[in-house]
């Protein structure tokens, strides 16, 4: 699965000022896993 988000900027066209993208980005979503198989060891 992939998450979409779009960085906006902002222009003024006469009056008004108008949301504008500047950037967009793809993000991978992996699925939920166990990380304690990866040895690592967690504090709080």
């Amino acid at each position: 699965m992939a998450y979409l988000w779009v960085k906006h900027g902002e222009e003024v066209v006469g009056d008004r000022v108008l949301q504008v993208p500047e950037a967009a980005y793809v993000e991978q979503v992996y699925p939920e896993a166990n990380f304690n198989a990866l040895g690592i060891e967690y504090r709080p």
